[in-house]
C-alpha cells in the first residue's frame, strides 16, 4: 500500500500547480504492475480528466 506516498506526491504536484511550473513525471511498472492506472490514479486525484483505455478507439494496425 502507497497511499501515503501518493498523497505526498500529489500535495508536491498540487504546489508546482500553483506556482505554473511543468512537471513530467515517470511511473516505474514494478508497483502493482500497472503504471498507466497509477498515472491514472494521480490524474484524477489532482481533479485532472483521466482518459480511460475503455473511452479510446481501437488502435490500427502499425505494420498491416
Amino acid at each position: 500500500e502507497r497511499s501515503g506516498e501518493r498523497e505526498a506526491w500529489s500535495r508536491v504536484l498540487l504546489e508546482a500547480a500553483e506556482r505554473k511550473e511543468s512537471v513530467y513525471g515517470f511511473y516505474n511498472d514494478d508497483y502493482e504492475g500497472h503504471a498507466p492506472e497509477s498515472a491514472r490514479r494521480t490524474q484524477r486525484r489532482l481533479g485532472q480528466h483521466a482518459v480511460e483505455p475503455s473511452d479510446l478507439s481501437e488502435q490500427g494496425e502499425l505494420f498491416g
